[in-house]
């Protein structure tokens, strides 16, 4: 950071204060903001690489320990793990899930998604969740909105502040088909979910 003073151009380093204990602490959080961003952006990399490995893509999921009920995904890279955890209700097929990532132990980044799909929507719901996924995007933790397939359209919004980031977001998504209702040409809803999730960092 440079000023312009009564003797020219001025730095921080120019002033005392750089030796100040309140000088040492502003360049401690600074470098802490620089550490904190560039995991996120690391973090978020690997998520968009992880969770297309699991679900979306078809593969098989494994029981949880201690709660078969629930089923689950997982990945490493490094110091990085993620979890993708869901379980389903079998009388009315209405799901739950949540997904977090580690980084050496330590829970960094957090999101919970629930709601229920039709399942001759769910080939439409994972090939809009990998075309975000294999091409890095990030969208809410979500699909590429308005994806279409066999007739089906998947769709996402966000809240009313927009924030679809990997920092804090909560959107709503649906599936819908052509139809017609009371004779009249209308979107089918062929399920919904709710998701949101935070950084913990």
């Amino acid at each position: 950071m440079a000023l312009f003073g009564q003797y020219g151009l001025l730095t921080l380093d120019s002033f005392p204060l750089k030796k100040h204990s309140a000088w040492q602490l502003f360049c401690t959080l600074r470098e802490d903001l620089m550490d904190r961003d560039k995991l996120l952006a690391e973090a978020q990399a690997f998520f968009c690489r992880g969770m297309a490995t699991g679900y979306a893509a078809g593969a098989t999921a494994t029981p949880v320990f201690g709660d078969t009920d629930w089923k689950r995904f997982g990945c490493r890279e490094g110091d990085l793990r993620l979890e993708d955890r869901y379980y389903v209700n079998s009388s009315n097929a209405k799901s739950v899930g949540e997904t977090r990532i580690y980084h050496a132990s330590r829970l960094i980044w957090f999101m919970s998604y629930g709601g229920f799909y039709k399942k001759e929507a769910i080939p439409c719901l994972k090939a809009a969740l990998m075309a975000n996924y294999t091409k890095g995007e990030f969208y809410a933790g979500r699909g590429q909105n308005e994806y279409t397939q066999d007739g089906y359209l998947y769709m996402i919004v966000t809240d009313n502040s927009g924030r679809i980031g990997f920092d804090r977001f909560f959107a709503r998504e649906a599936i819908f088909r052509a139809g017609t209702k009371d004779g009249v040409e209308a979107p089918i809803p062929f399920g919904r979910h709710e998701v949101w999730g935070i950084s913990l960092i």
